[in-house]
């Protein structure tokens, strides 16, 4: 049965061209390939990007249009972004999913050497750093996942799949990226003010004044998360710091002073604080963690960060 969607009308799998699907077979999320172009509807009127600015400055377009991106500032490759079981769609008689994802692959050797270490450990959240094509090139290679554009997957049965990862827990760190970037958590403006700001400042001046210490406890710490009665209207939030070991003394000292730090000025504001709880991961109750937001790692950021 049609939706009416122009995604509809996707042939049976025994009515599409010989071989297609044992060659989308050999693609896996994670995979590049050669980039295809990129394209965006965008406004030569209010450019915010380069790609539409070079559209601007030509002097030939006005208004809102569909914008290519121009040849010099195009990526050499795209990365699969789709679920690996959405590309060949394995056992599927009538395929439902004709298009598979892809994002961007740019090189990012011109940034300040201080970000280099932040990208090699993936301490941004929306560029992953690709460690085997950056052995083969040169340069310091990351997937942006600010932008993915749909491809027909008859095009991409005929490309060729690069390896950029050279390990599967590469890969799944890569998932994991991705599922934080679509899936971060919508908190209330109370939380935002009250919680989220003065944590993340503790996390940029310690990160300042004792790099090592930061590094550190980003290693030791999960993710951080809170137990809230409403995400979008808290009055009552719990603060978990969560590891899958036990956390240095000097670890739980600093998430002690930070919460204290924040609690008085939270309840004058009708929001009570209470924590940090310091959680085991290997022995807490699995009820208990999905009752929790979790927020990241102290490196991670959420979109309004």
């Amino acid at each position: 049965m049609t939706v009416g969607s122009f995604v509809d009308g996707v042939p049976a799998r025994d009515s599409w061209p010989a071989g297609i699907w044992q060659k989308l077979e050999r693609f896996v999320q994670g995979h590049a390939v050669p980039a295809p172009p990129f394209s965006f509807y965008g406004s030569a009127d209010e450019p915010l990007n380069s790609a539409s600015a070079k559209f601007a400055d030509s002097g030939e377009f006005t208004g809102e249009l569909v914008m290519t991106v121009p040849d010099d500032l195009a990526p050499r490759w795209a990365i699969i972004t789709t679920a690996t079981c959405d590309i060949a769609e394995p056992g599927v008689r009538r395929p439902k999913k004709p298009f598979v994802q892809v994002a961007p692959v740019v090189d990012l050797e011109h940034m300040q050497k201080s970000q280099h270490g932040n990208l090699l450990r993936n301490r941004v959240g929306h560029f992953v750093f690709l460690p085997a094509l950056t052995a083969r090139e040169g340069g310091l290679w990351v997937a942006d996942l600010r932008y993915d554009q749909p491809v027909e997957k008859s095009w991409l049965a005929h490309q060729e799949p690069v390896e950029v990862f050279e390990a599967e827990a590469q890969r799944d760190q890569f998932a994991r990226a991705l599922a934080w970037n679509r899936g971060r958590p919508a908190m209330g403006q109370a939380f935002i003010d009250l919680v989220q700001t003065p944590v993340q400042q503790a996390f940029d001046l310690l990160l300042s004044e004792n790099k090592e210490f930061f590094v550190r406890m980003d290693e030791e710490v999960t993710e951080w998360a809170v137990e809230v009665d409403s995400r979008l209207v808290p009055r009552r939030l719990a603060i978990f710091v969560l590891s899958s070991q036990q956390l240095s003394q000097d670890c739980q000292e600093w998430w002690q002073v930070t919460v204290d730090g924040l609690r008085k000025q939270a309840e004058d504001a009708g929001l009570t604080v209470t924590g940090p709880v310091f959680a085991d991961l290997s022995t807490y109750p699995a009820a208990e963690y999905l009752q929790l937001t979790v927020l990241g790692r102290p490196s991670s950021k959420l979109s309004n960060s």
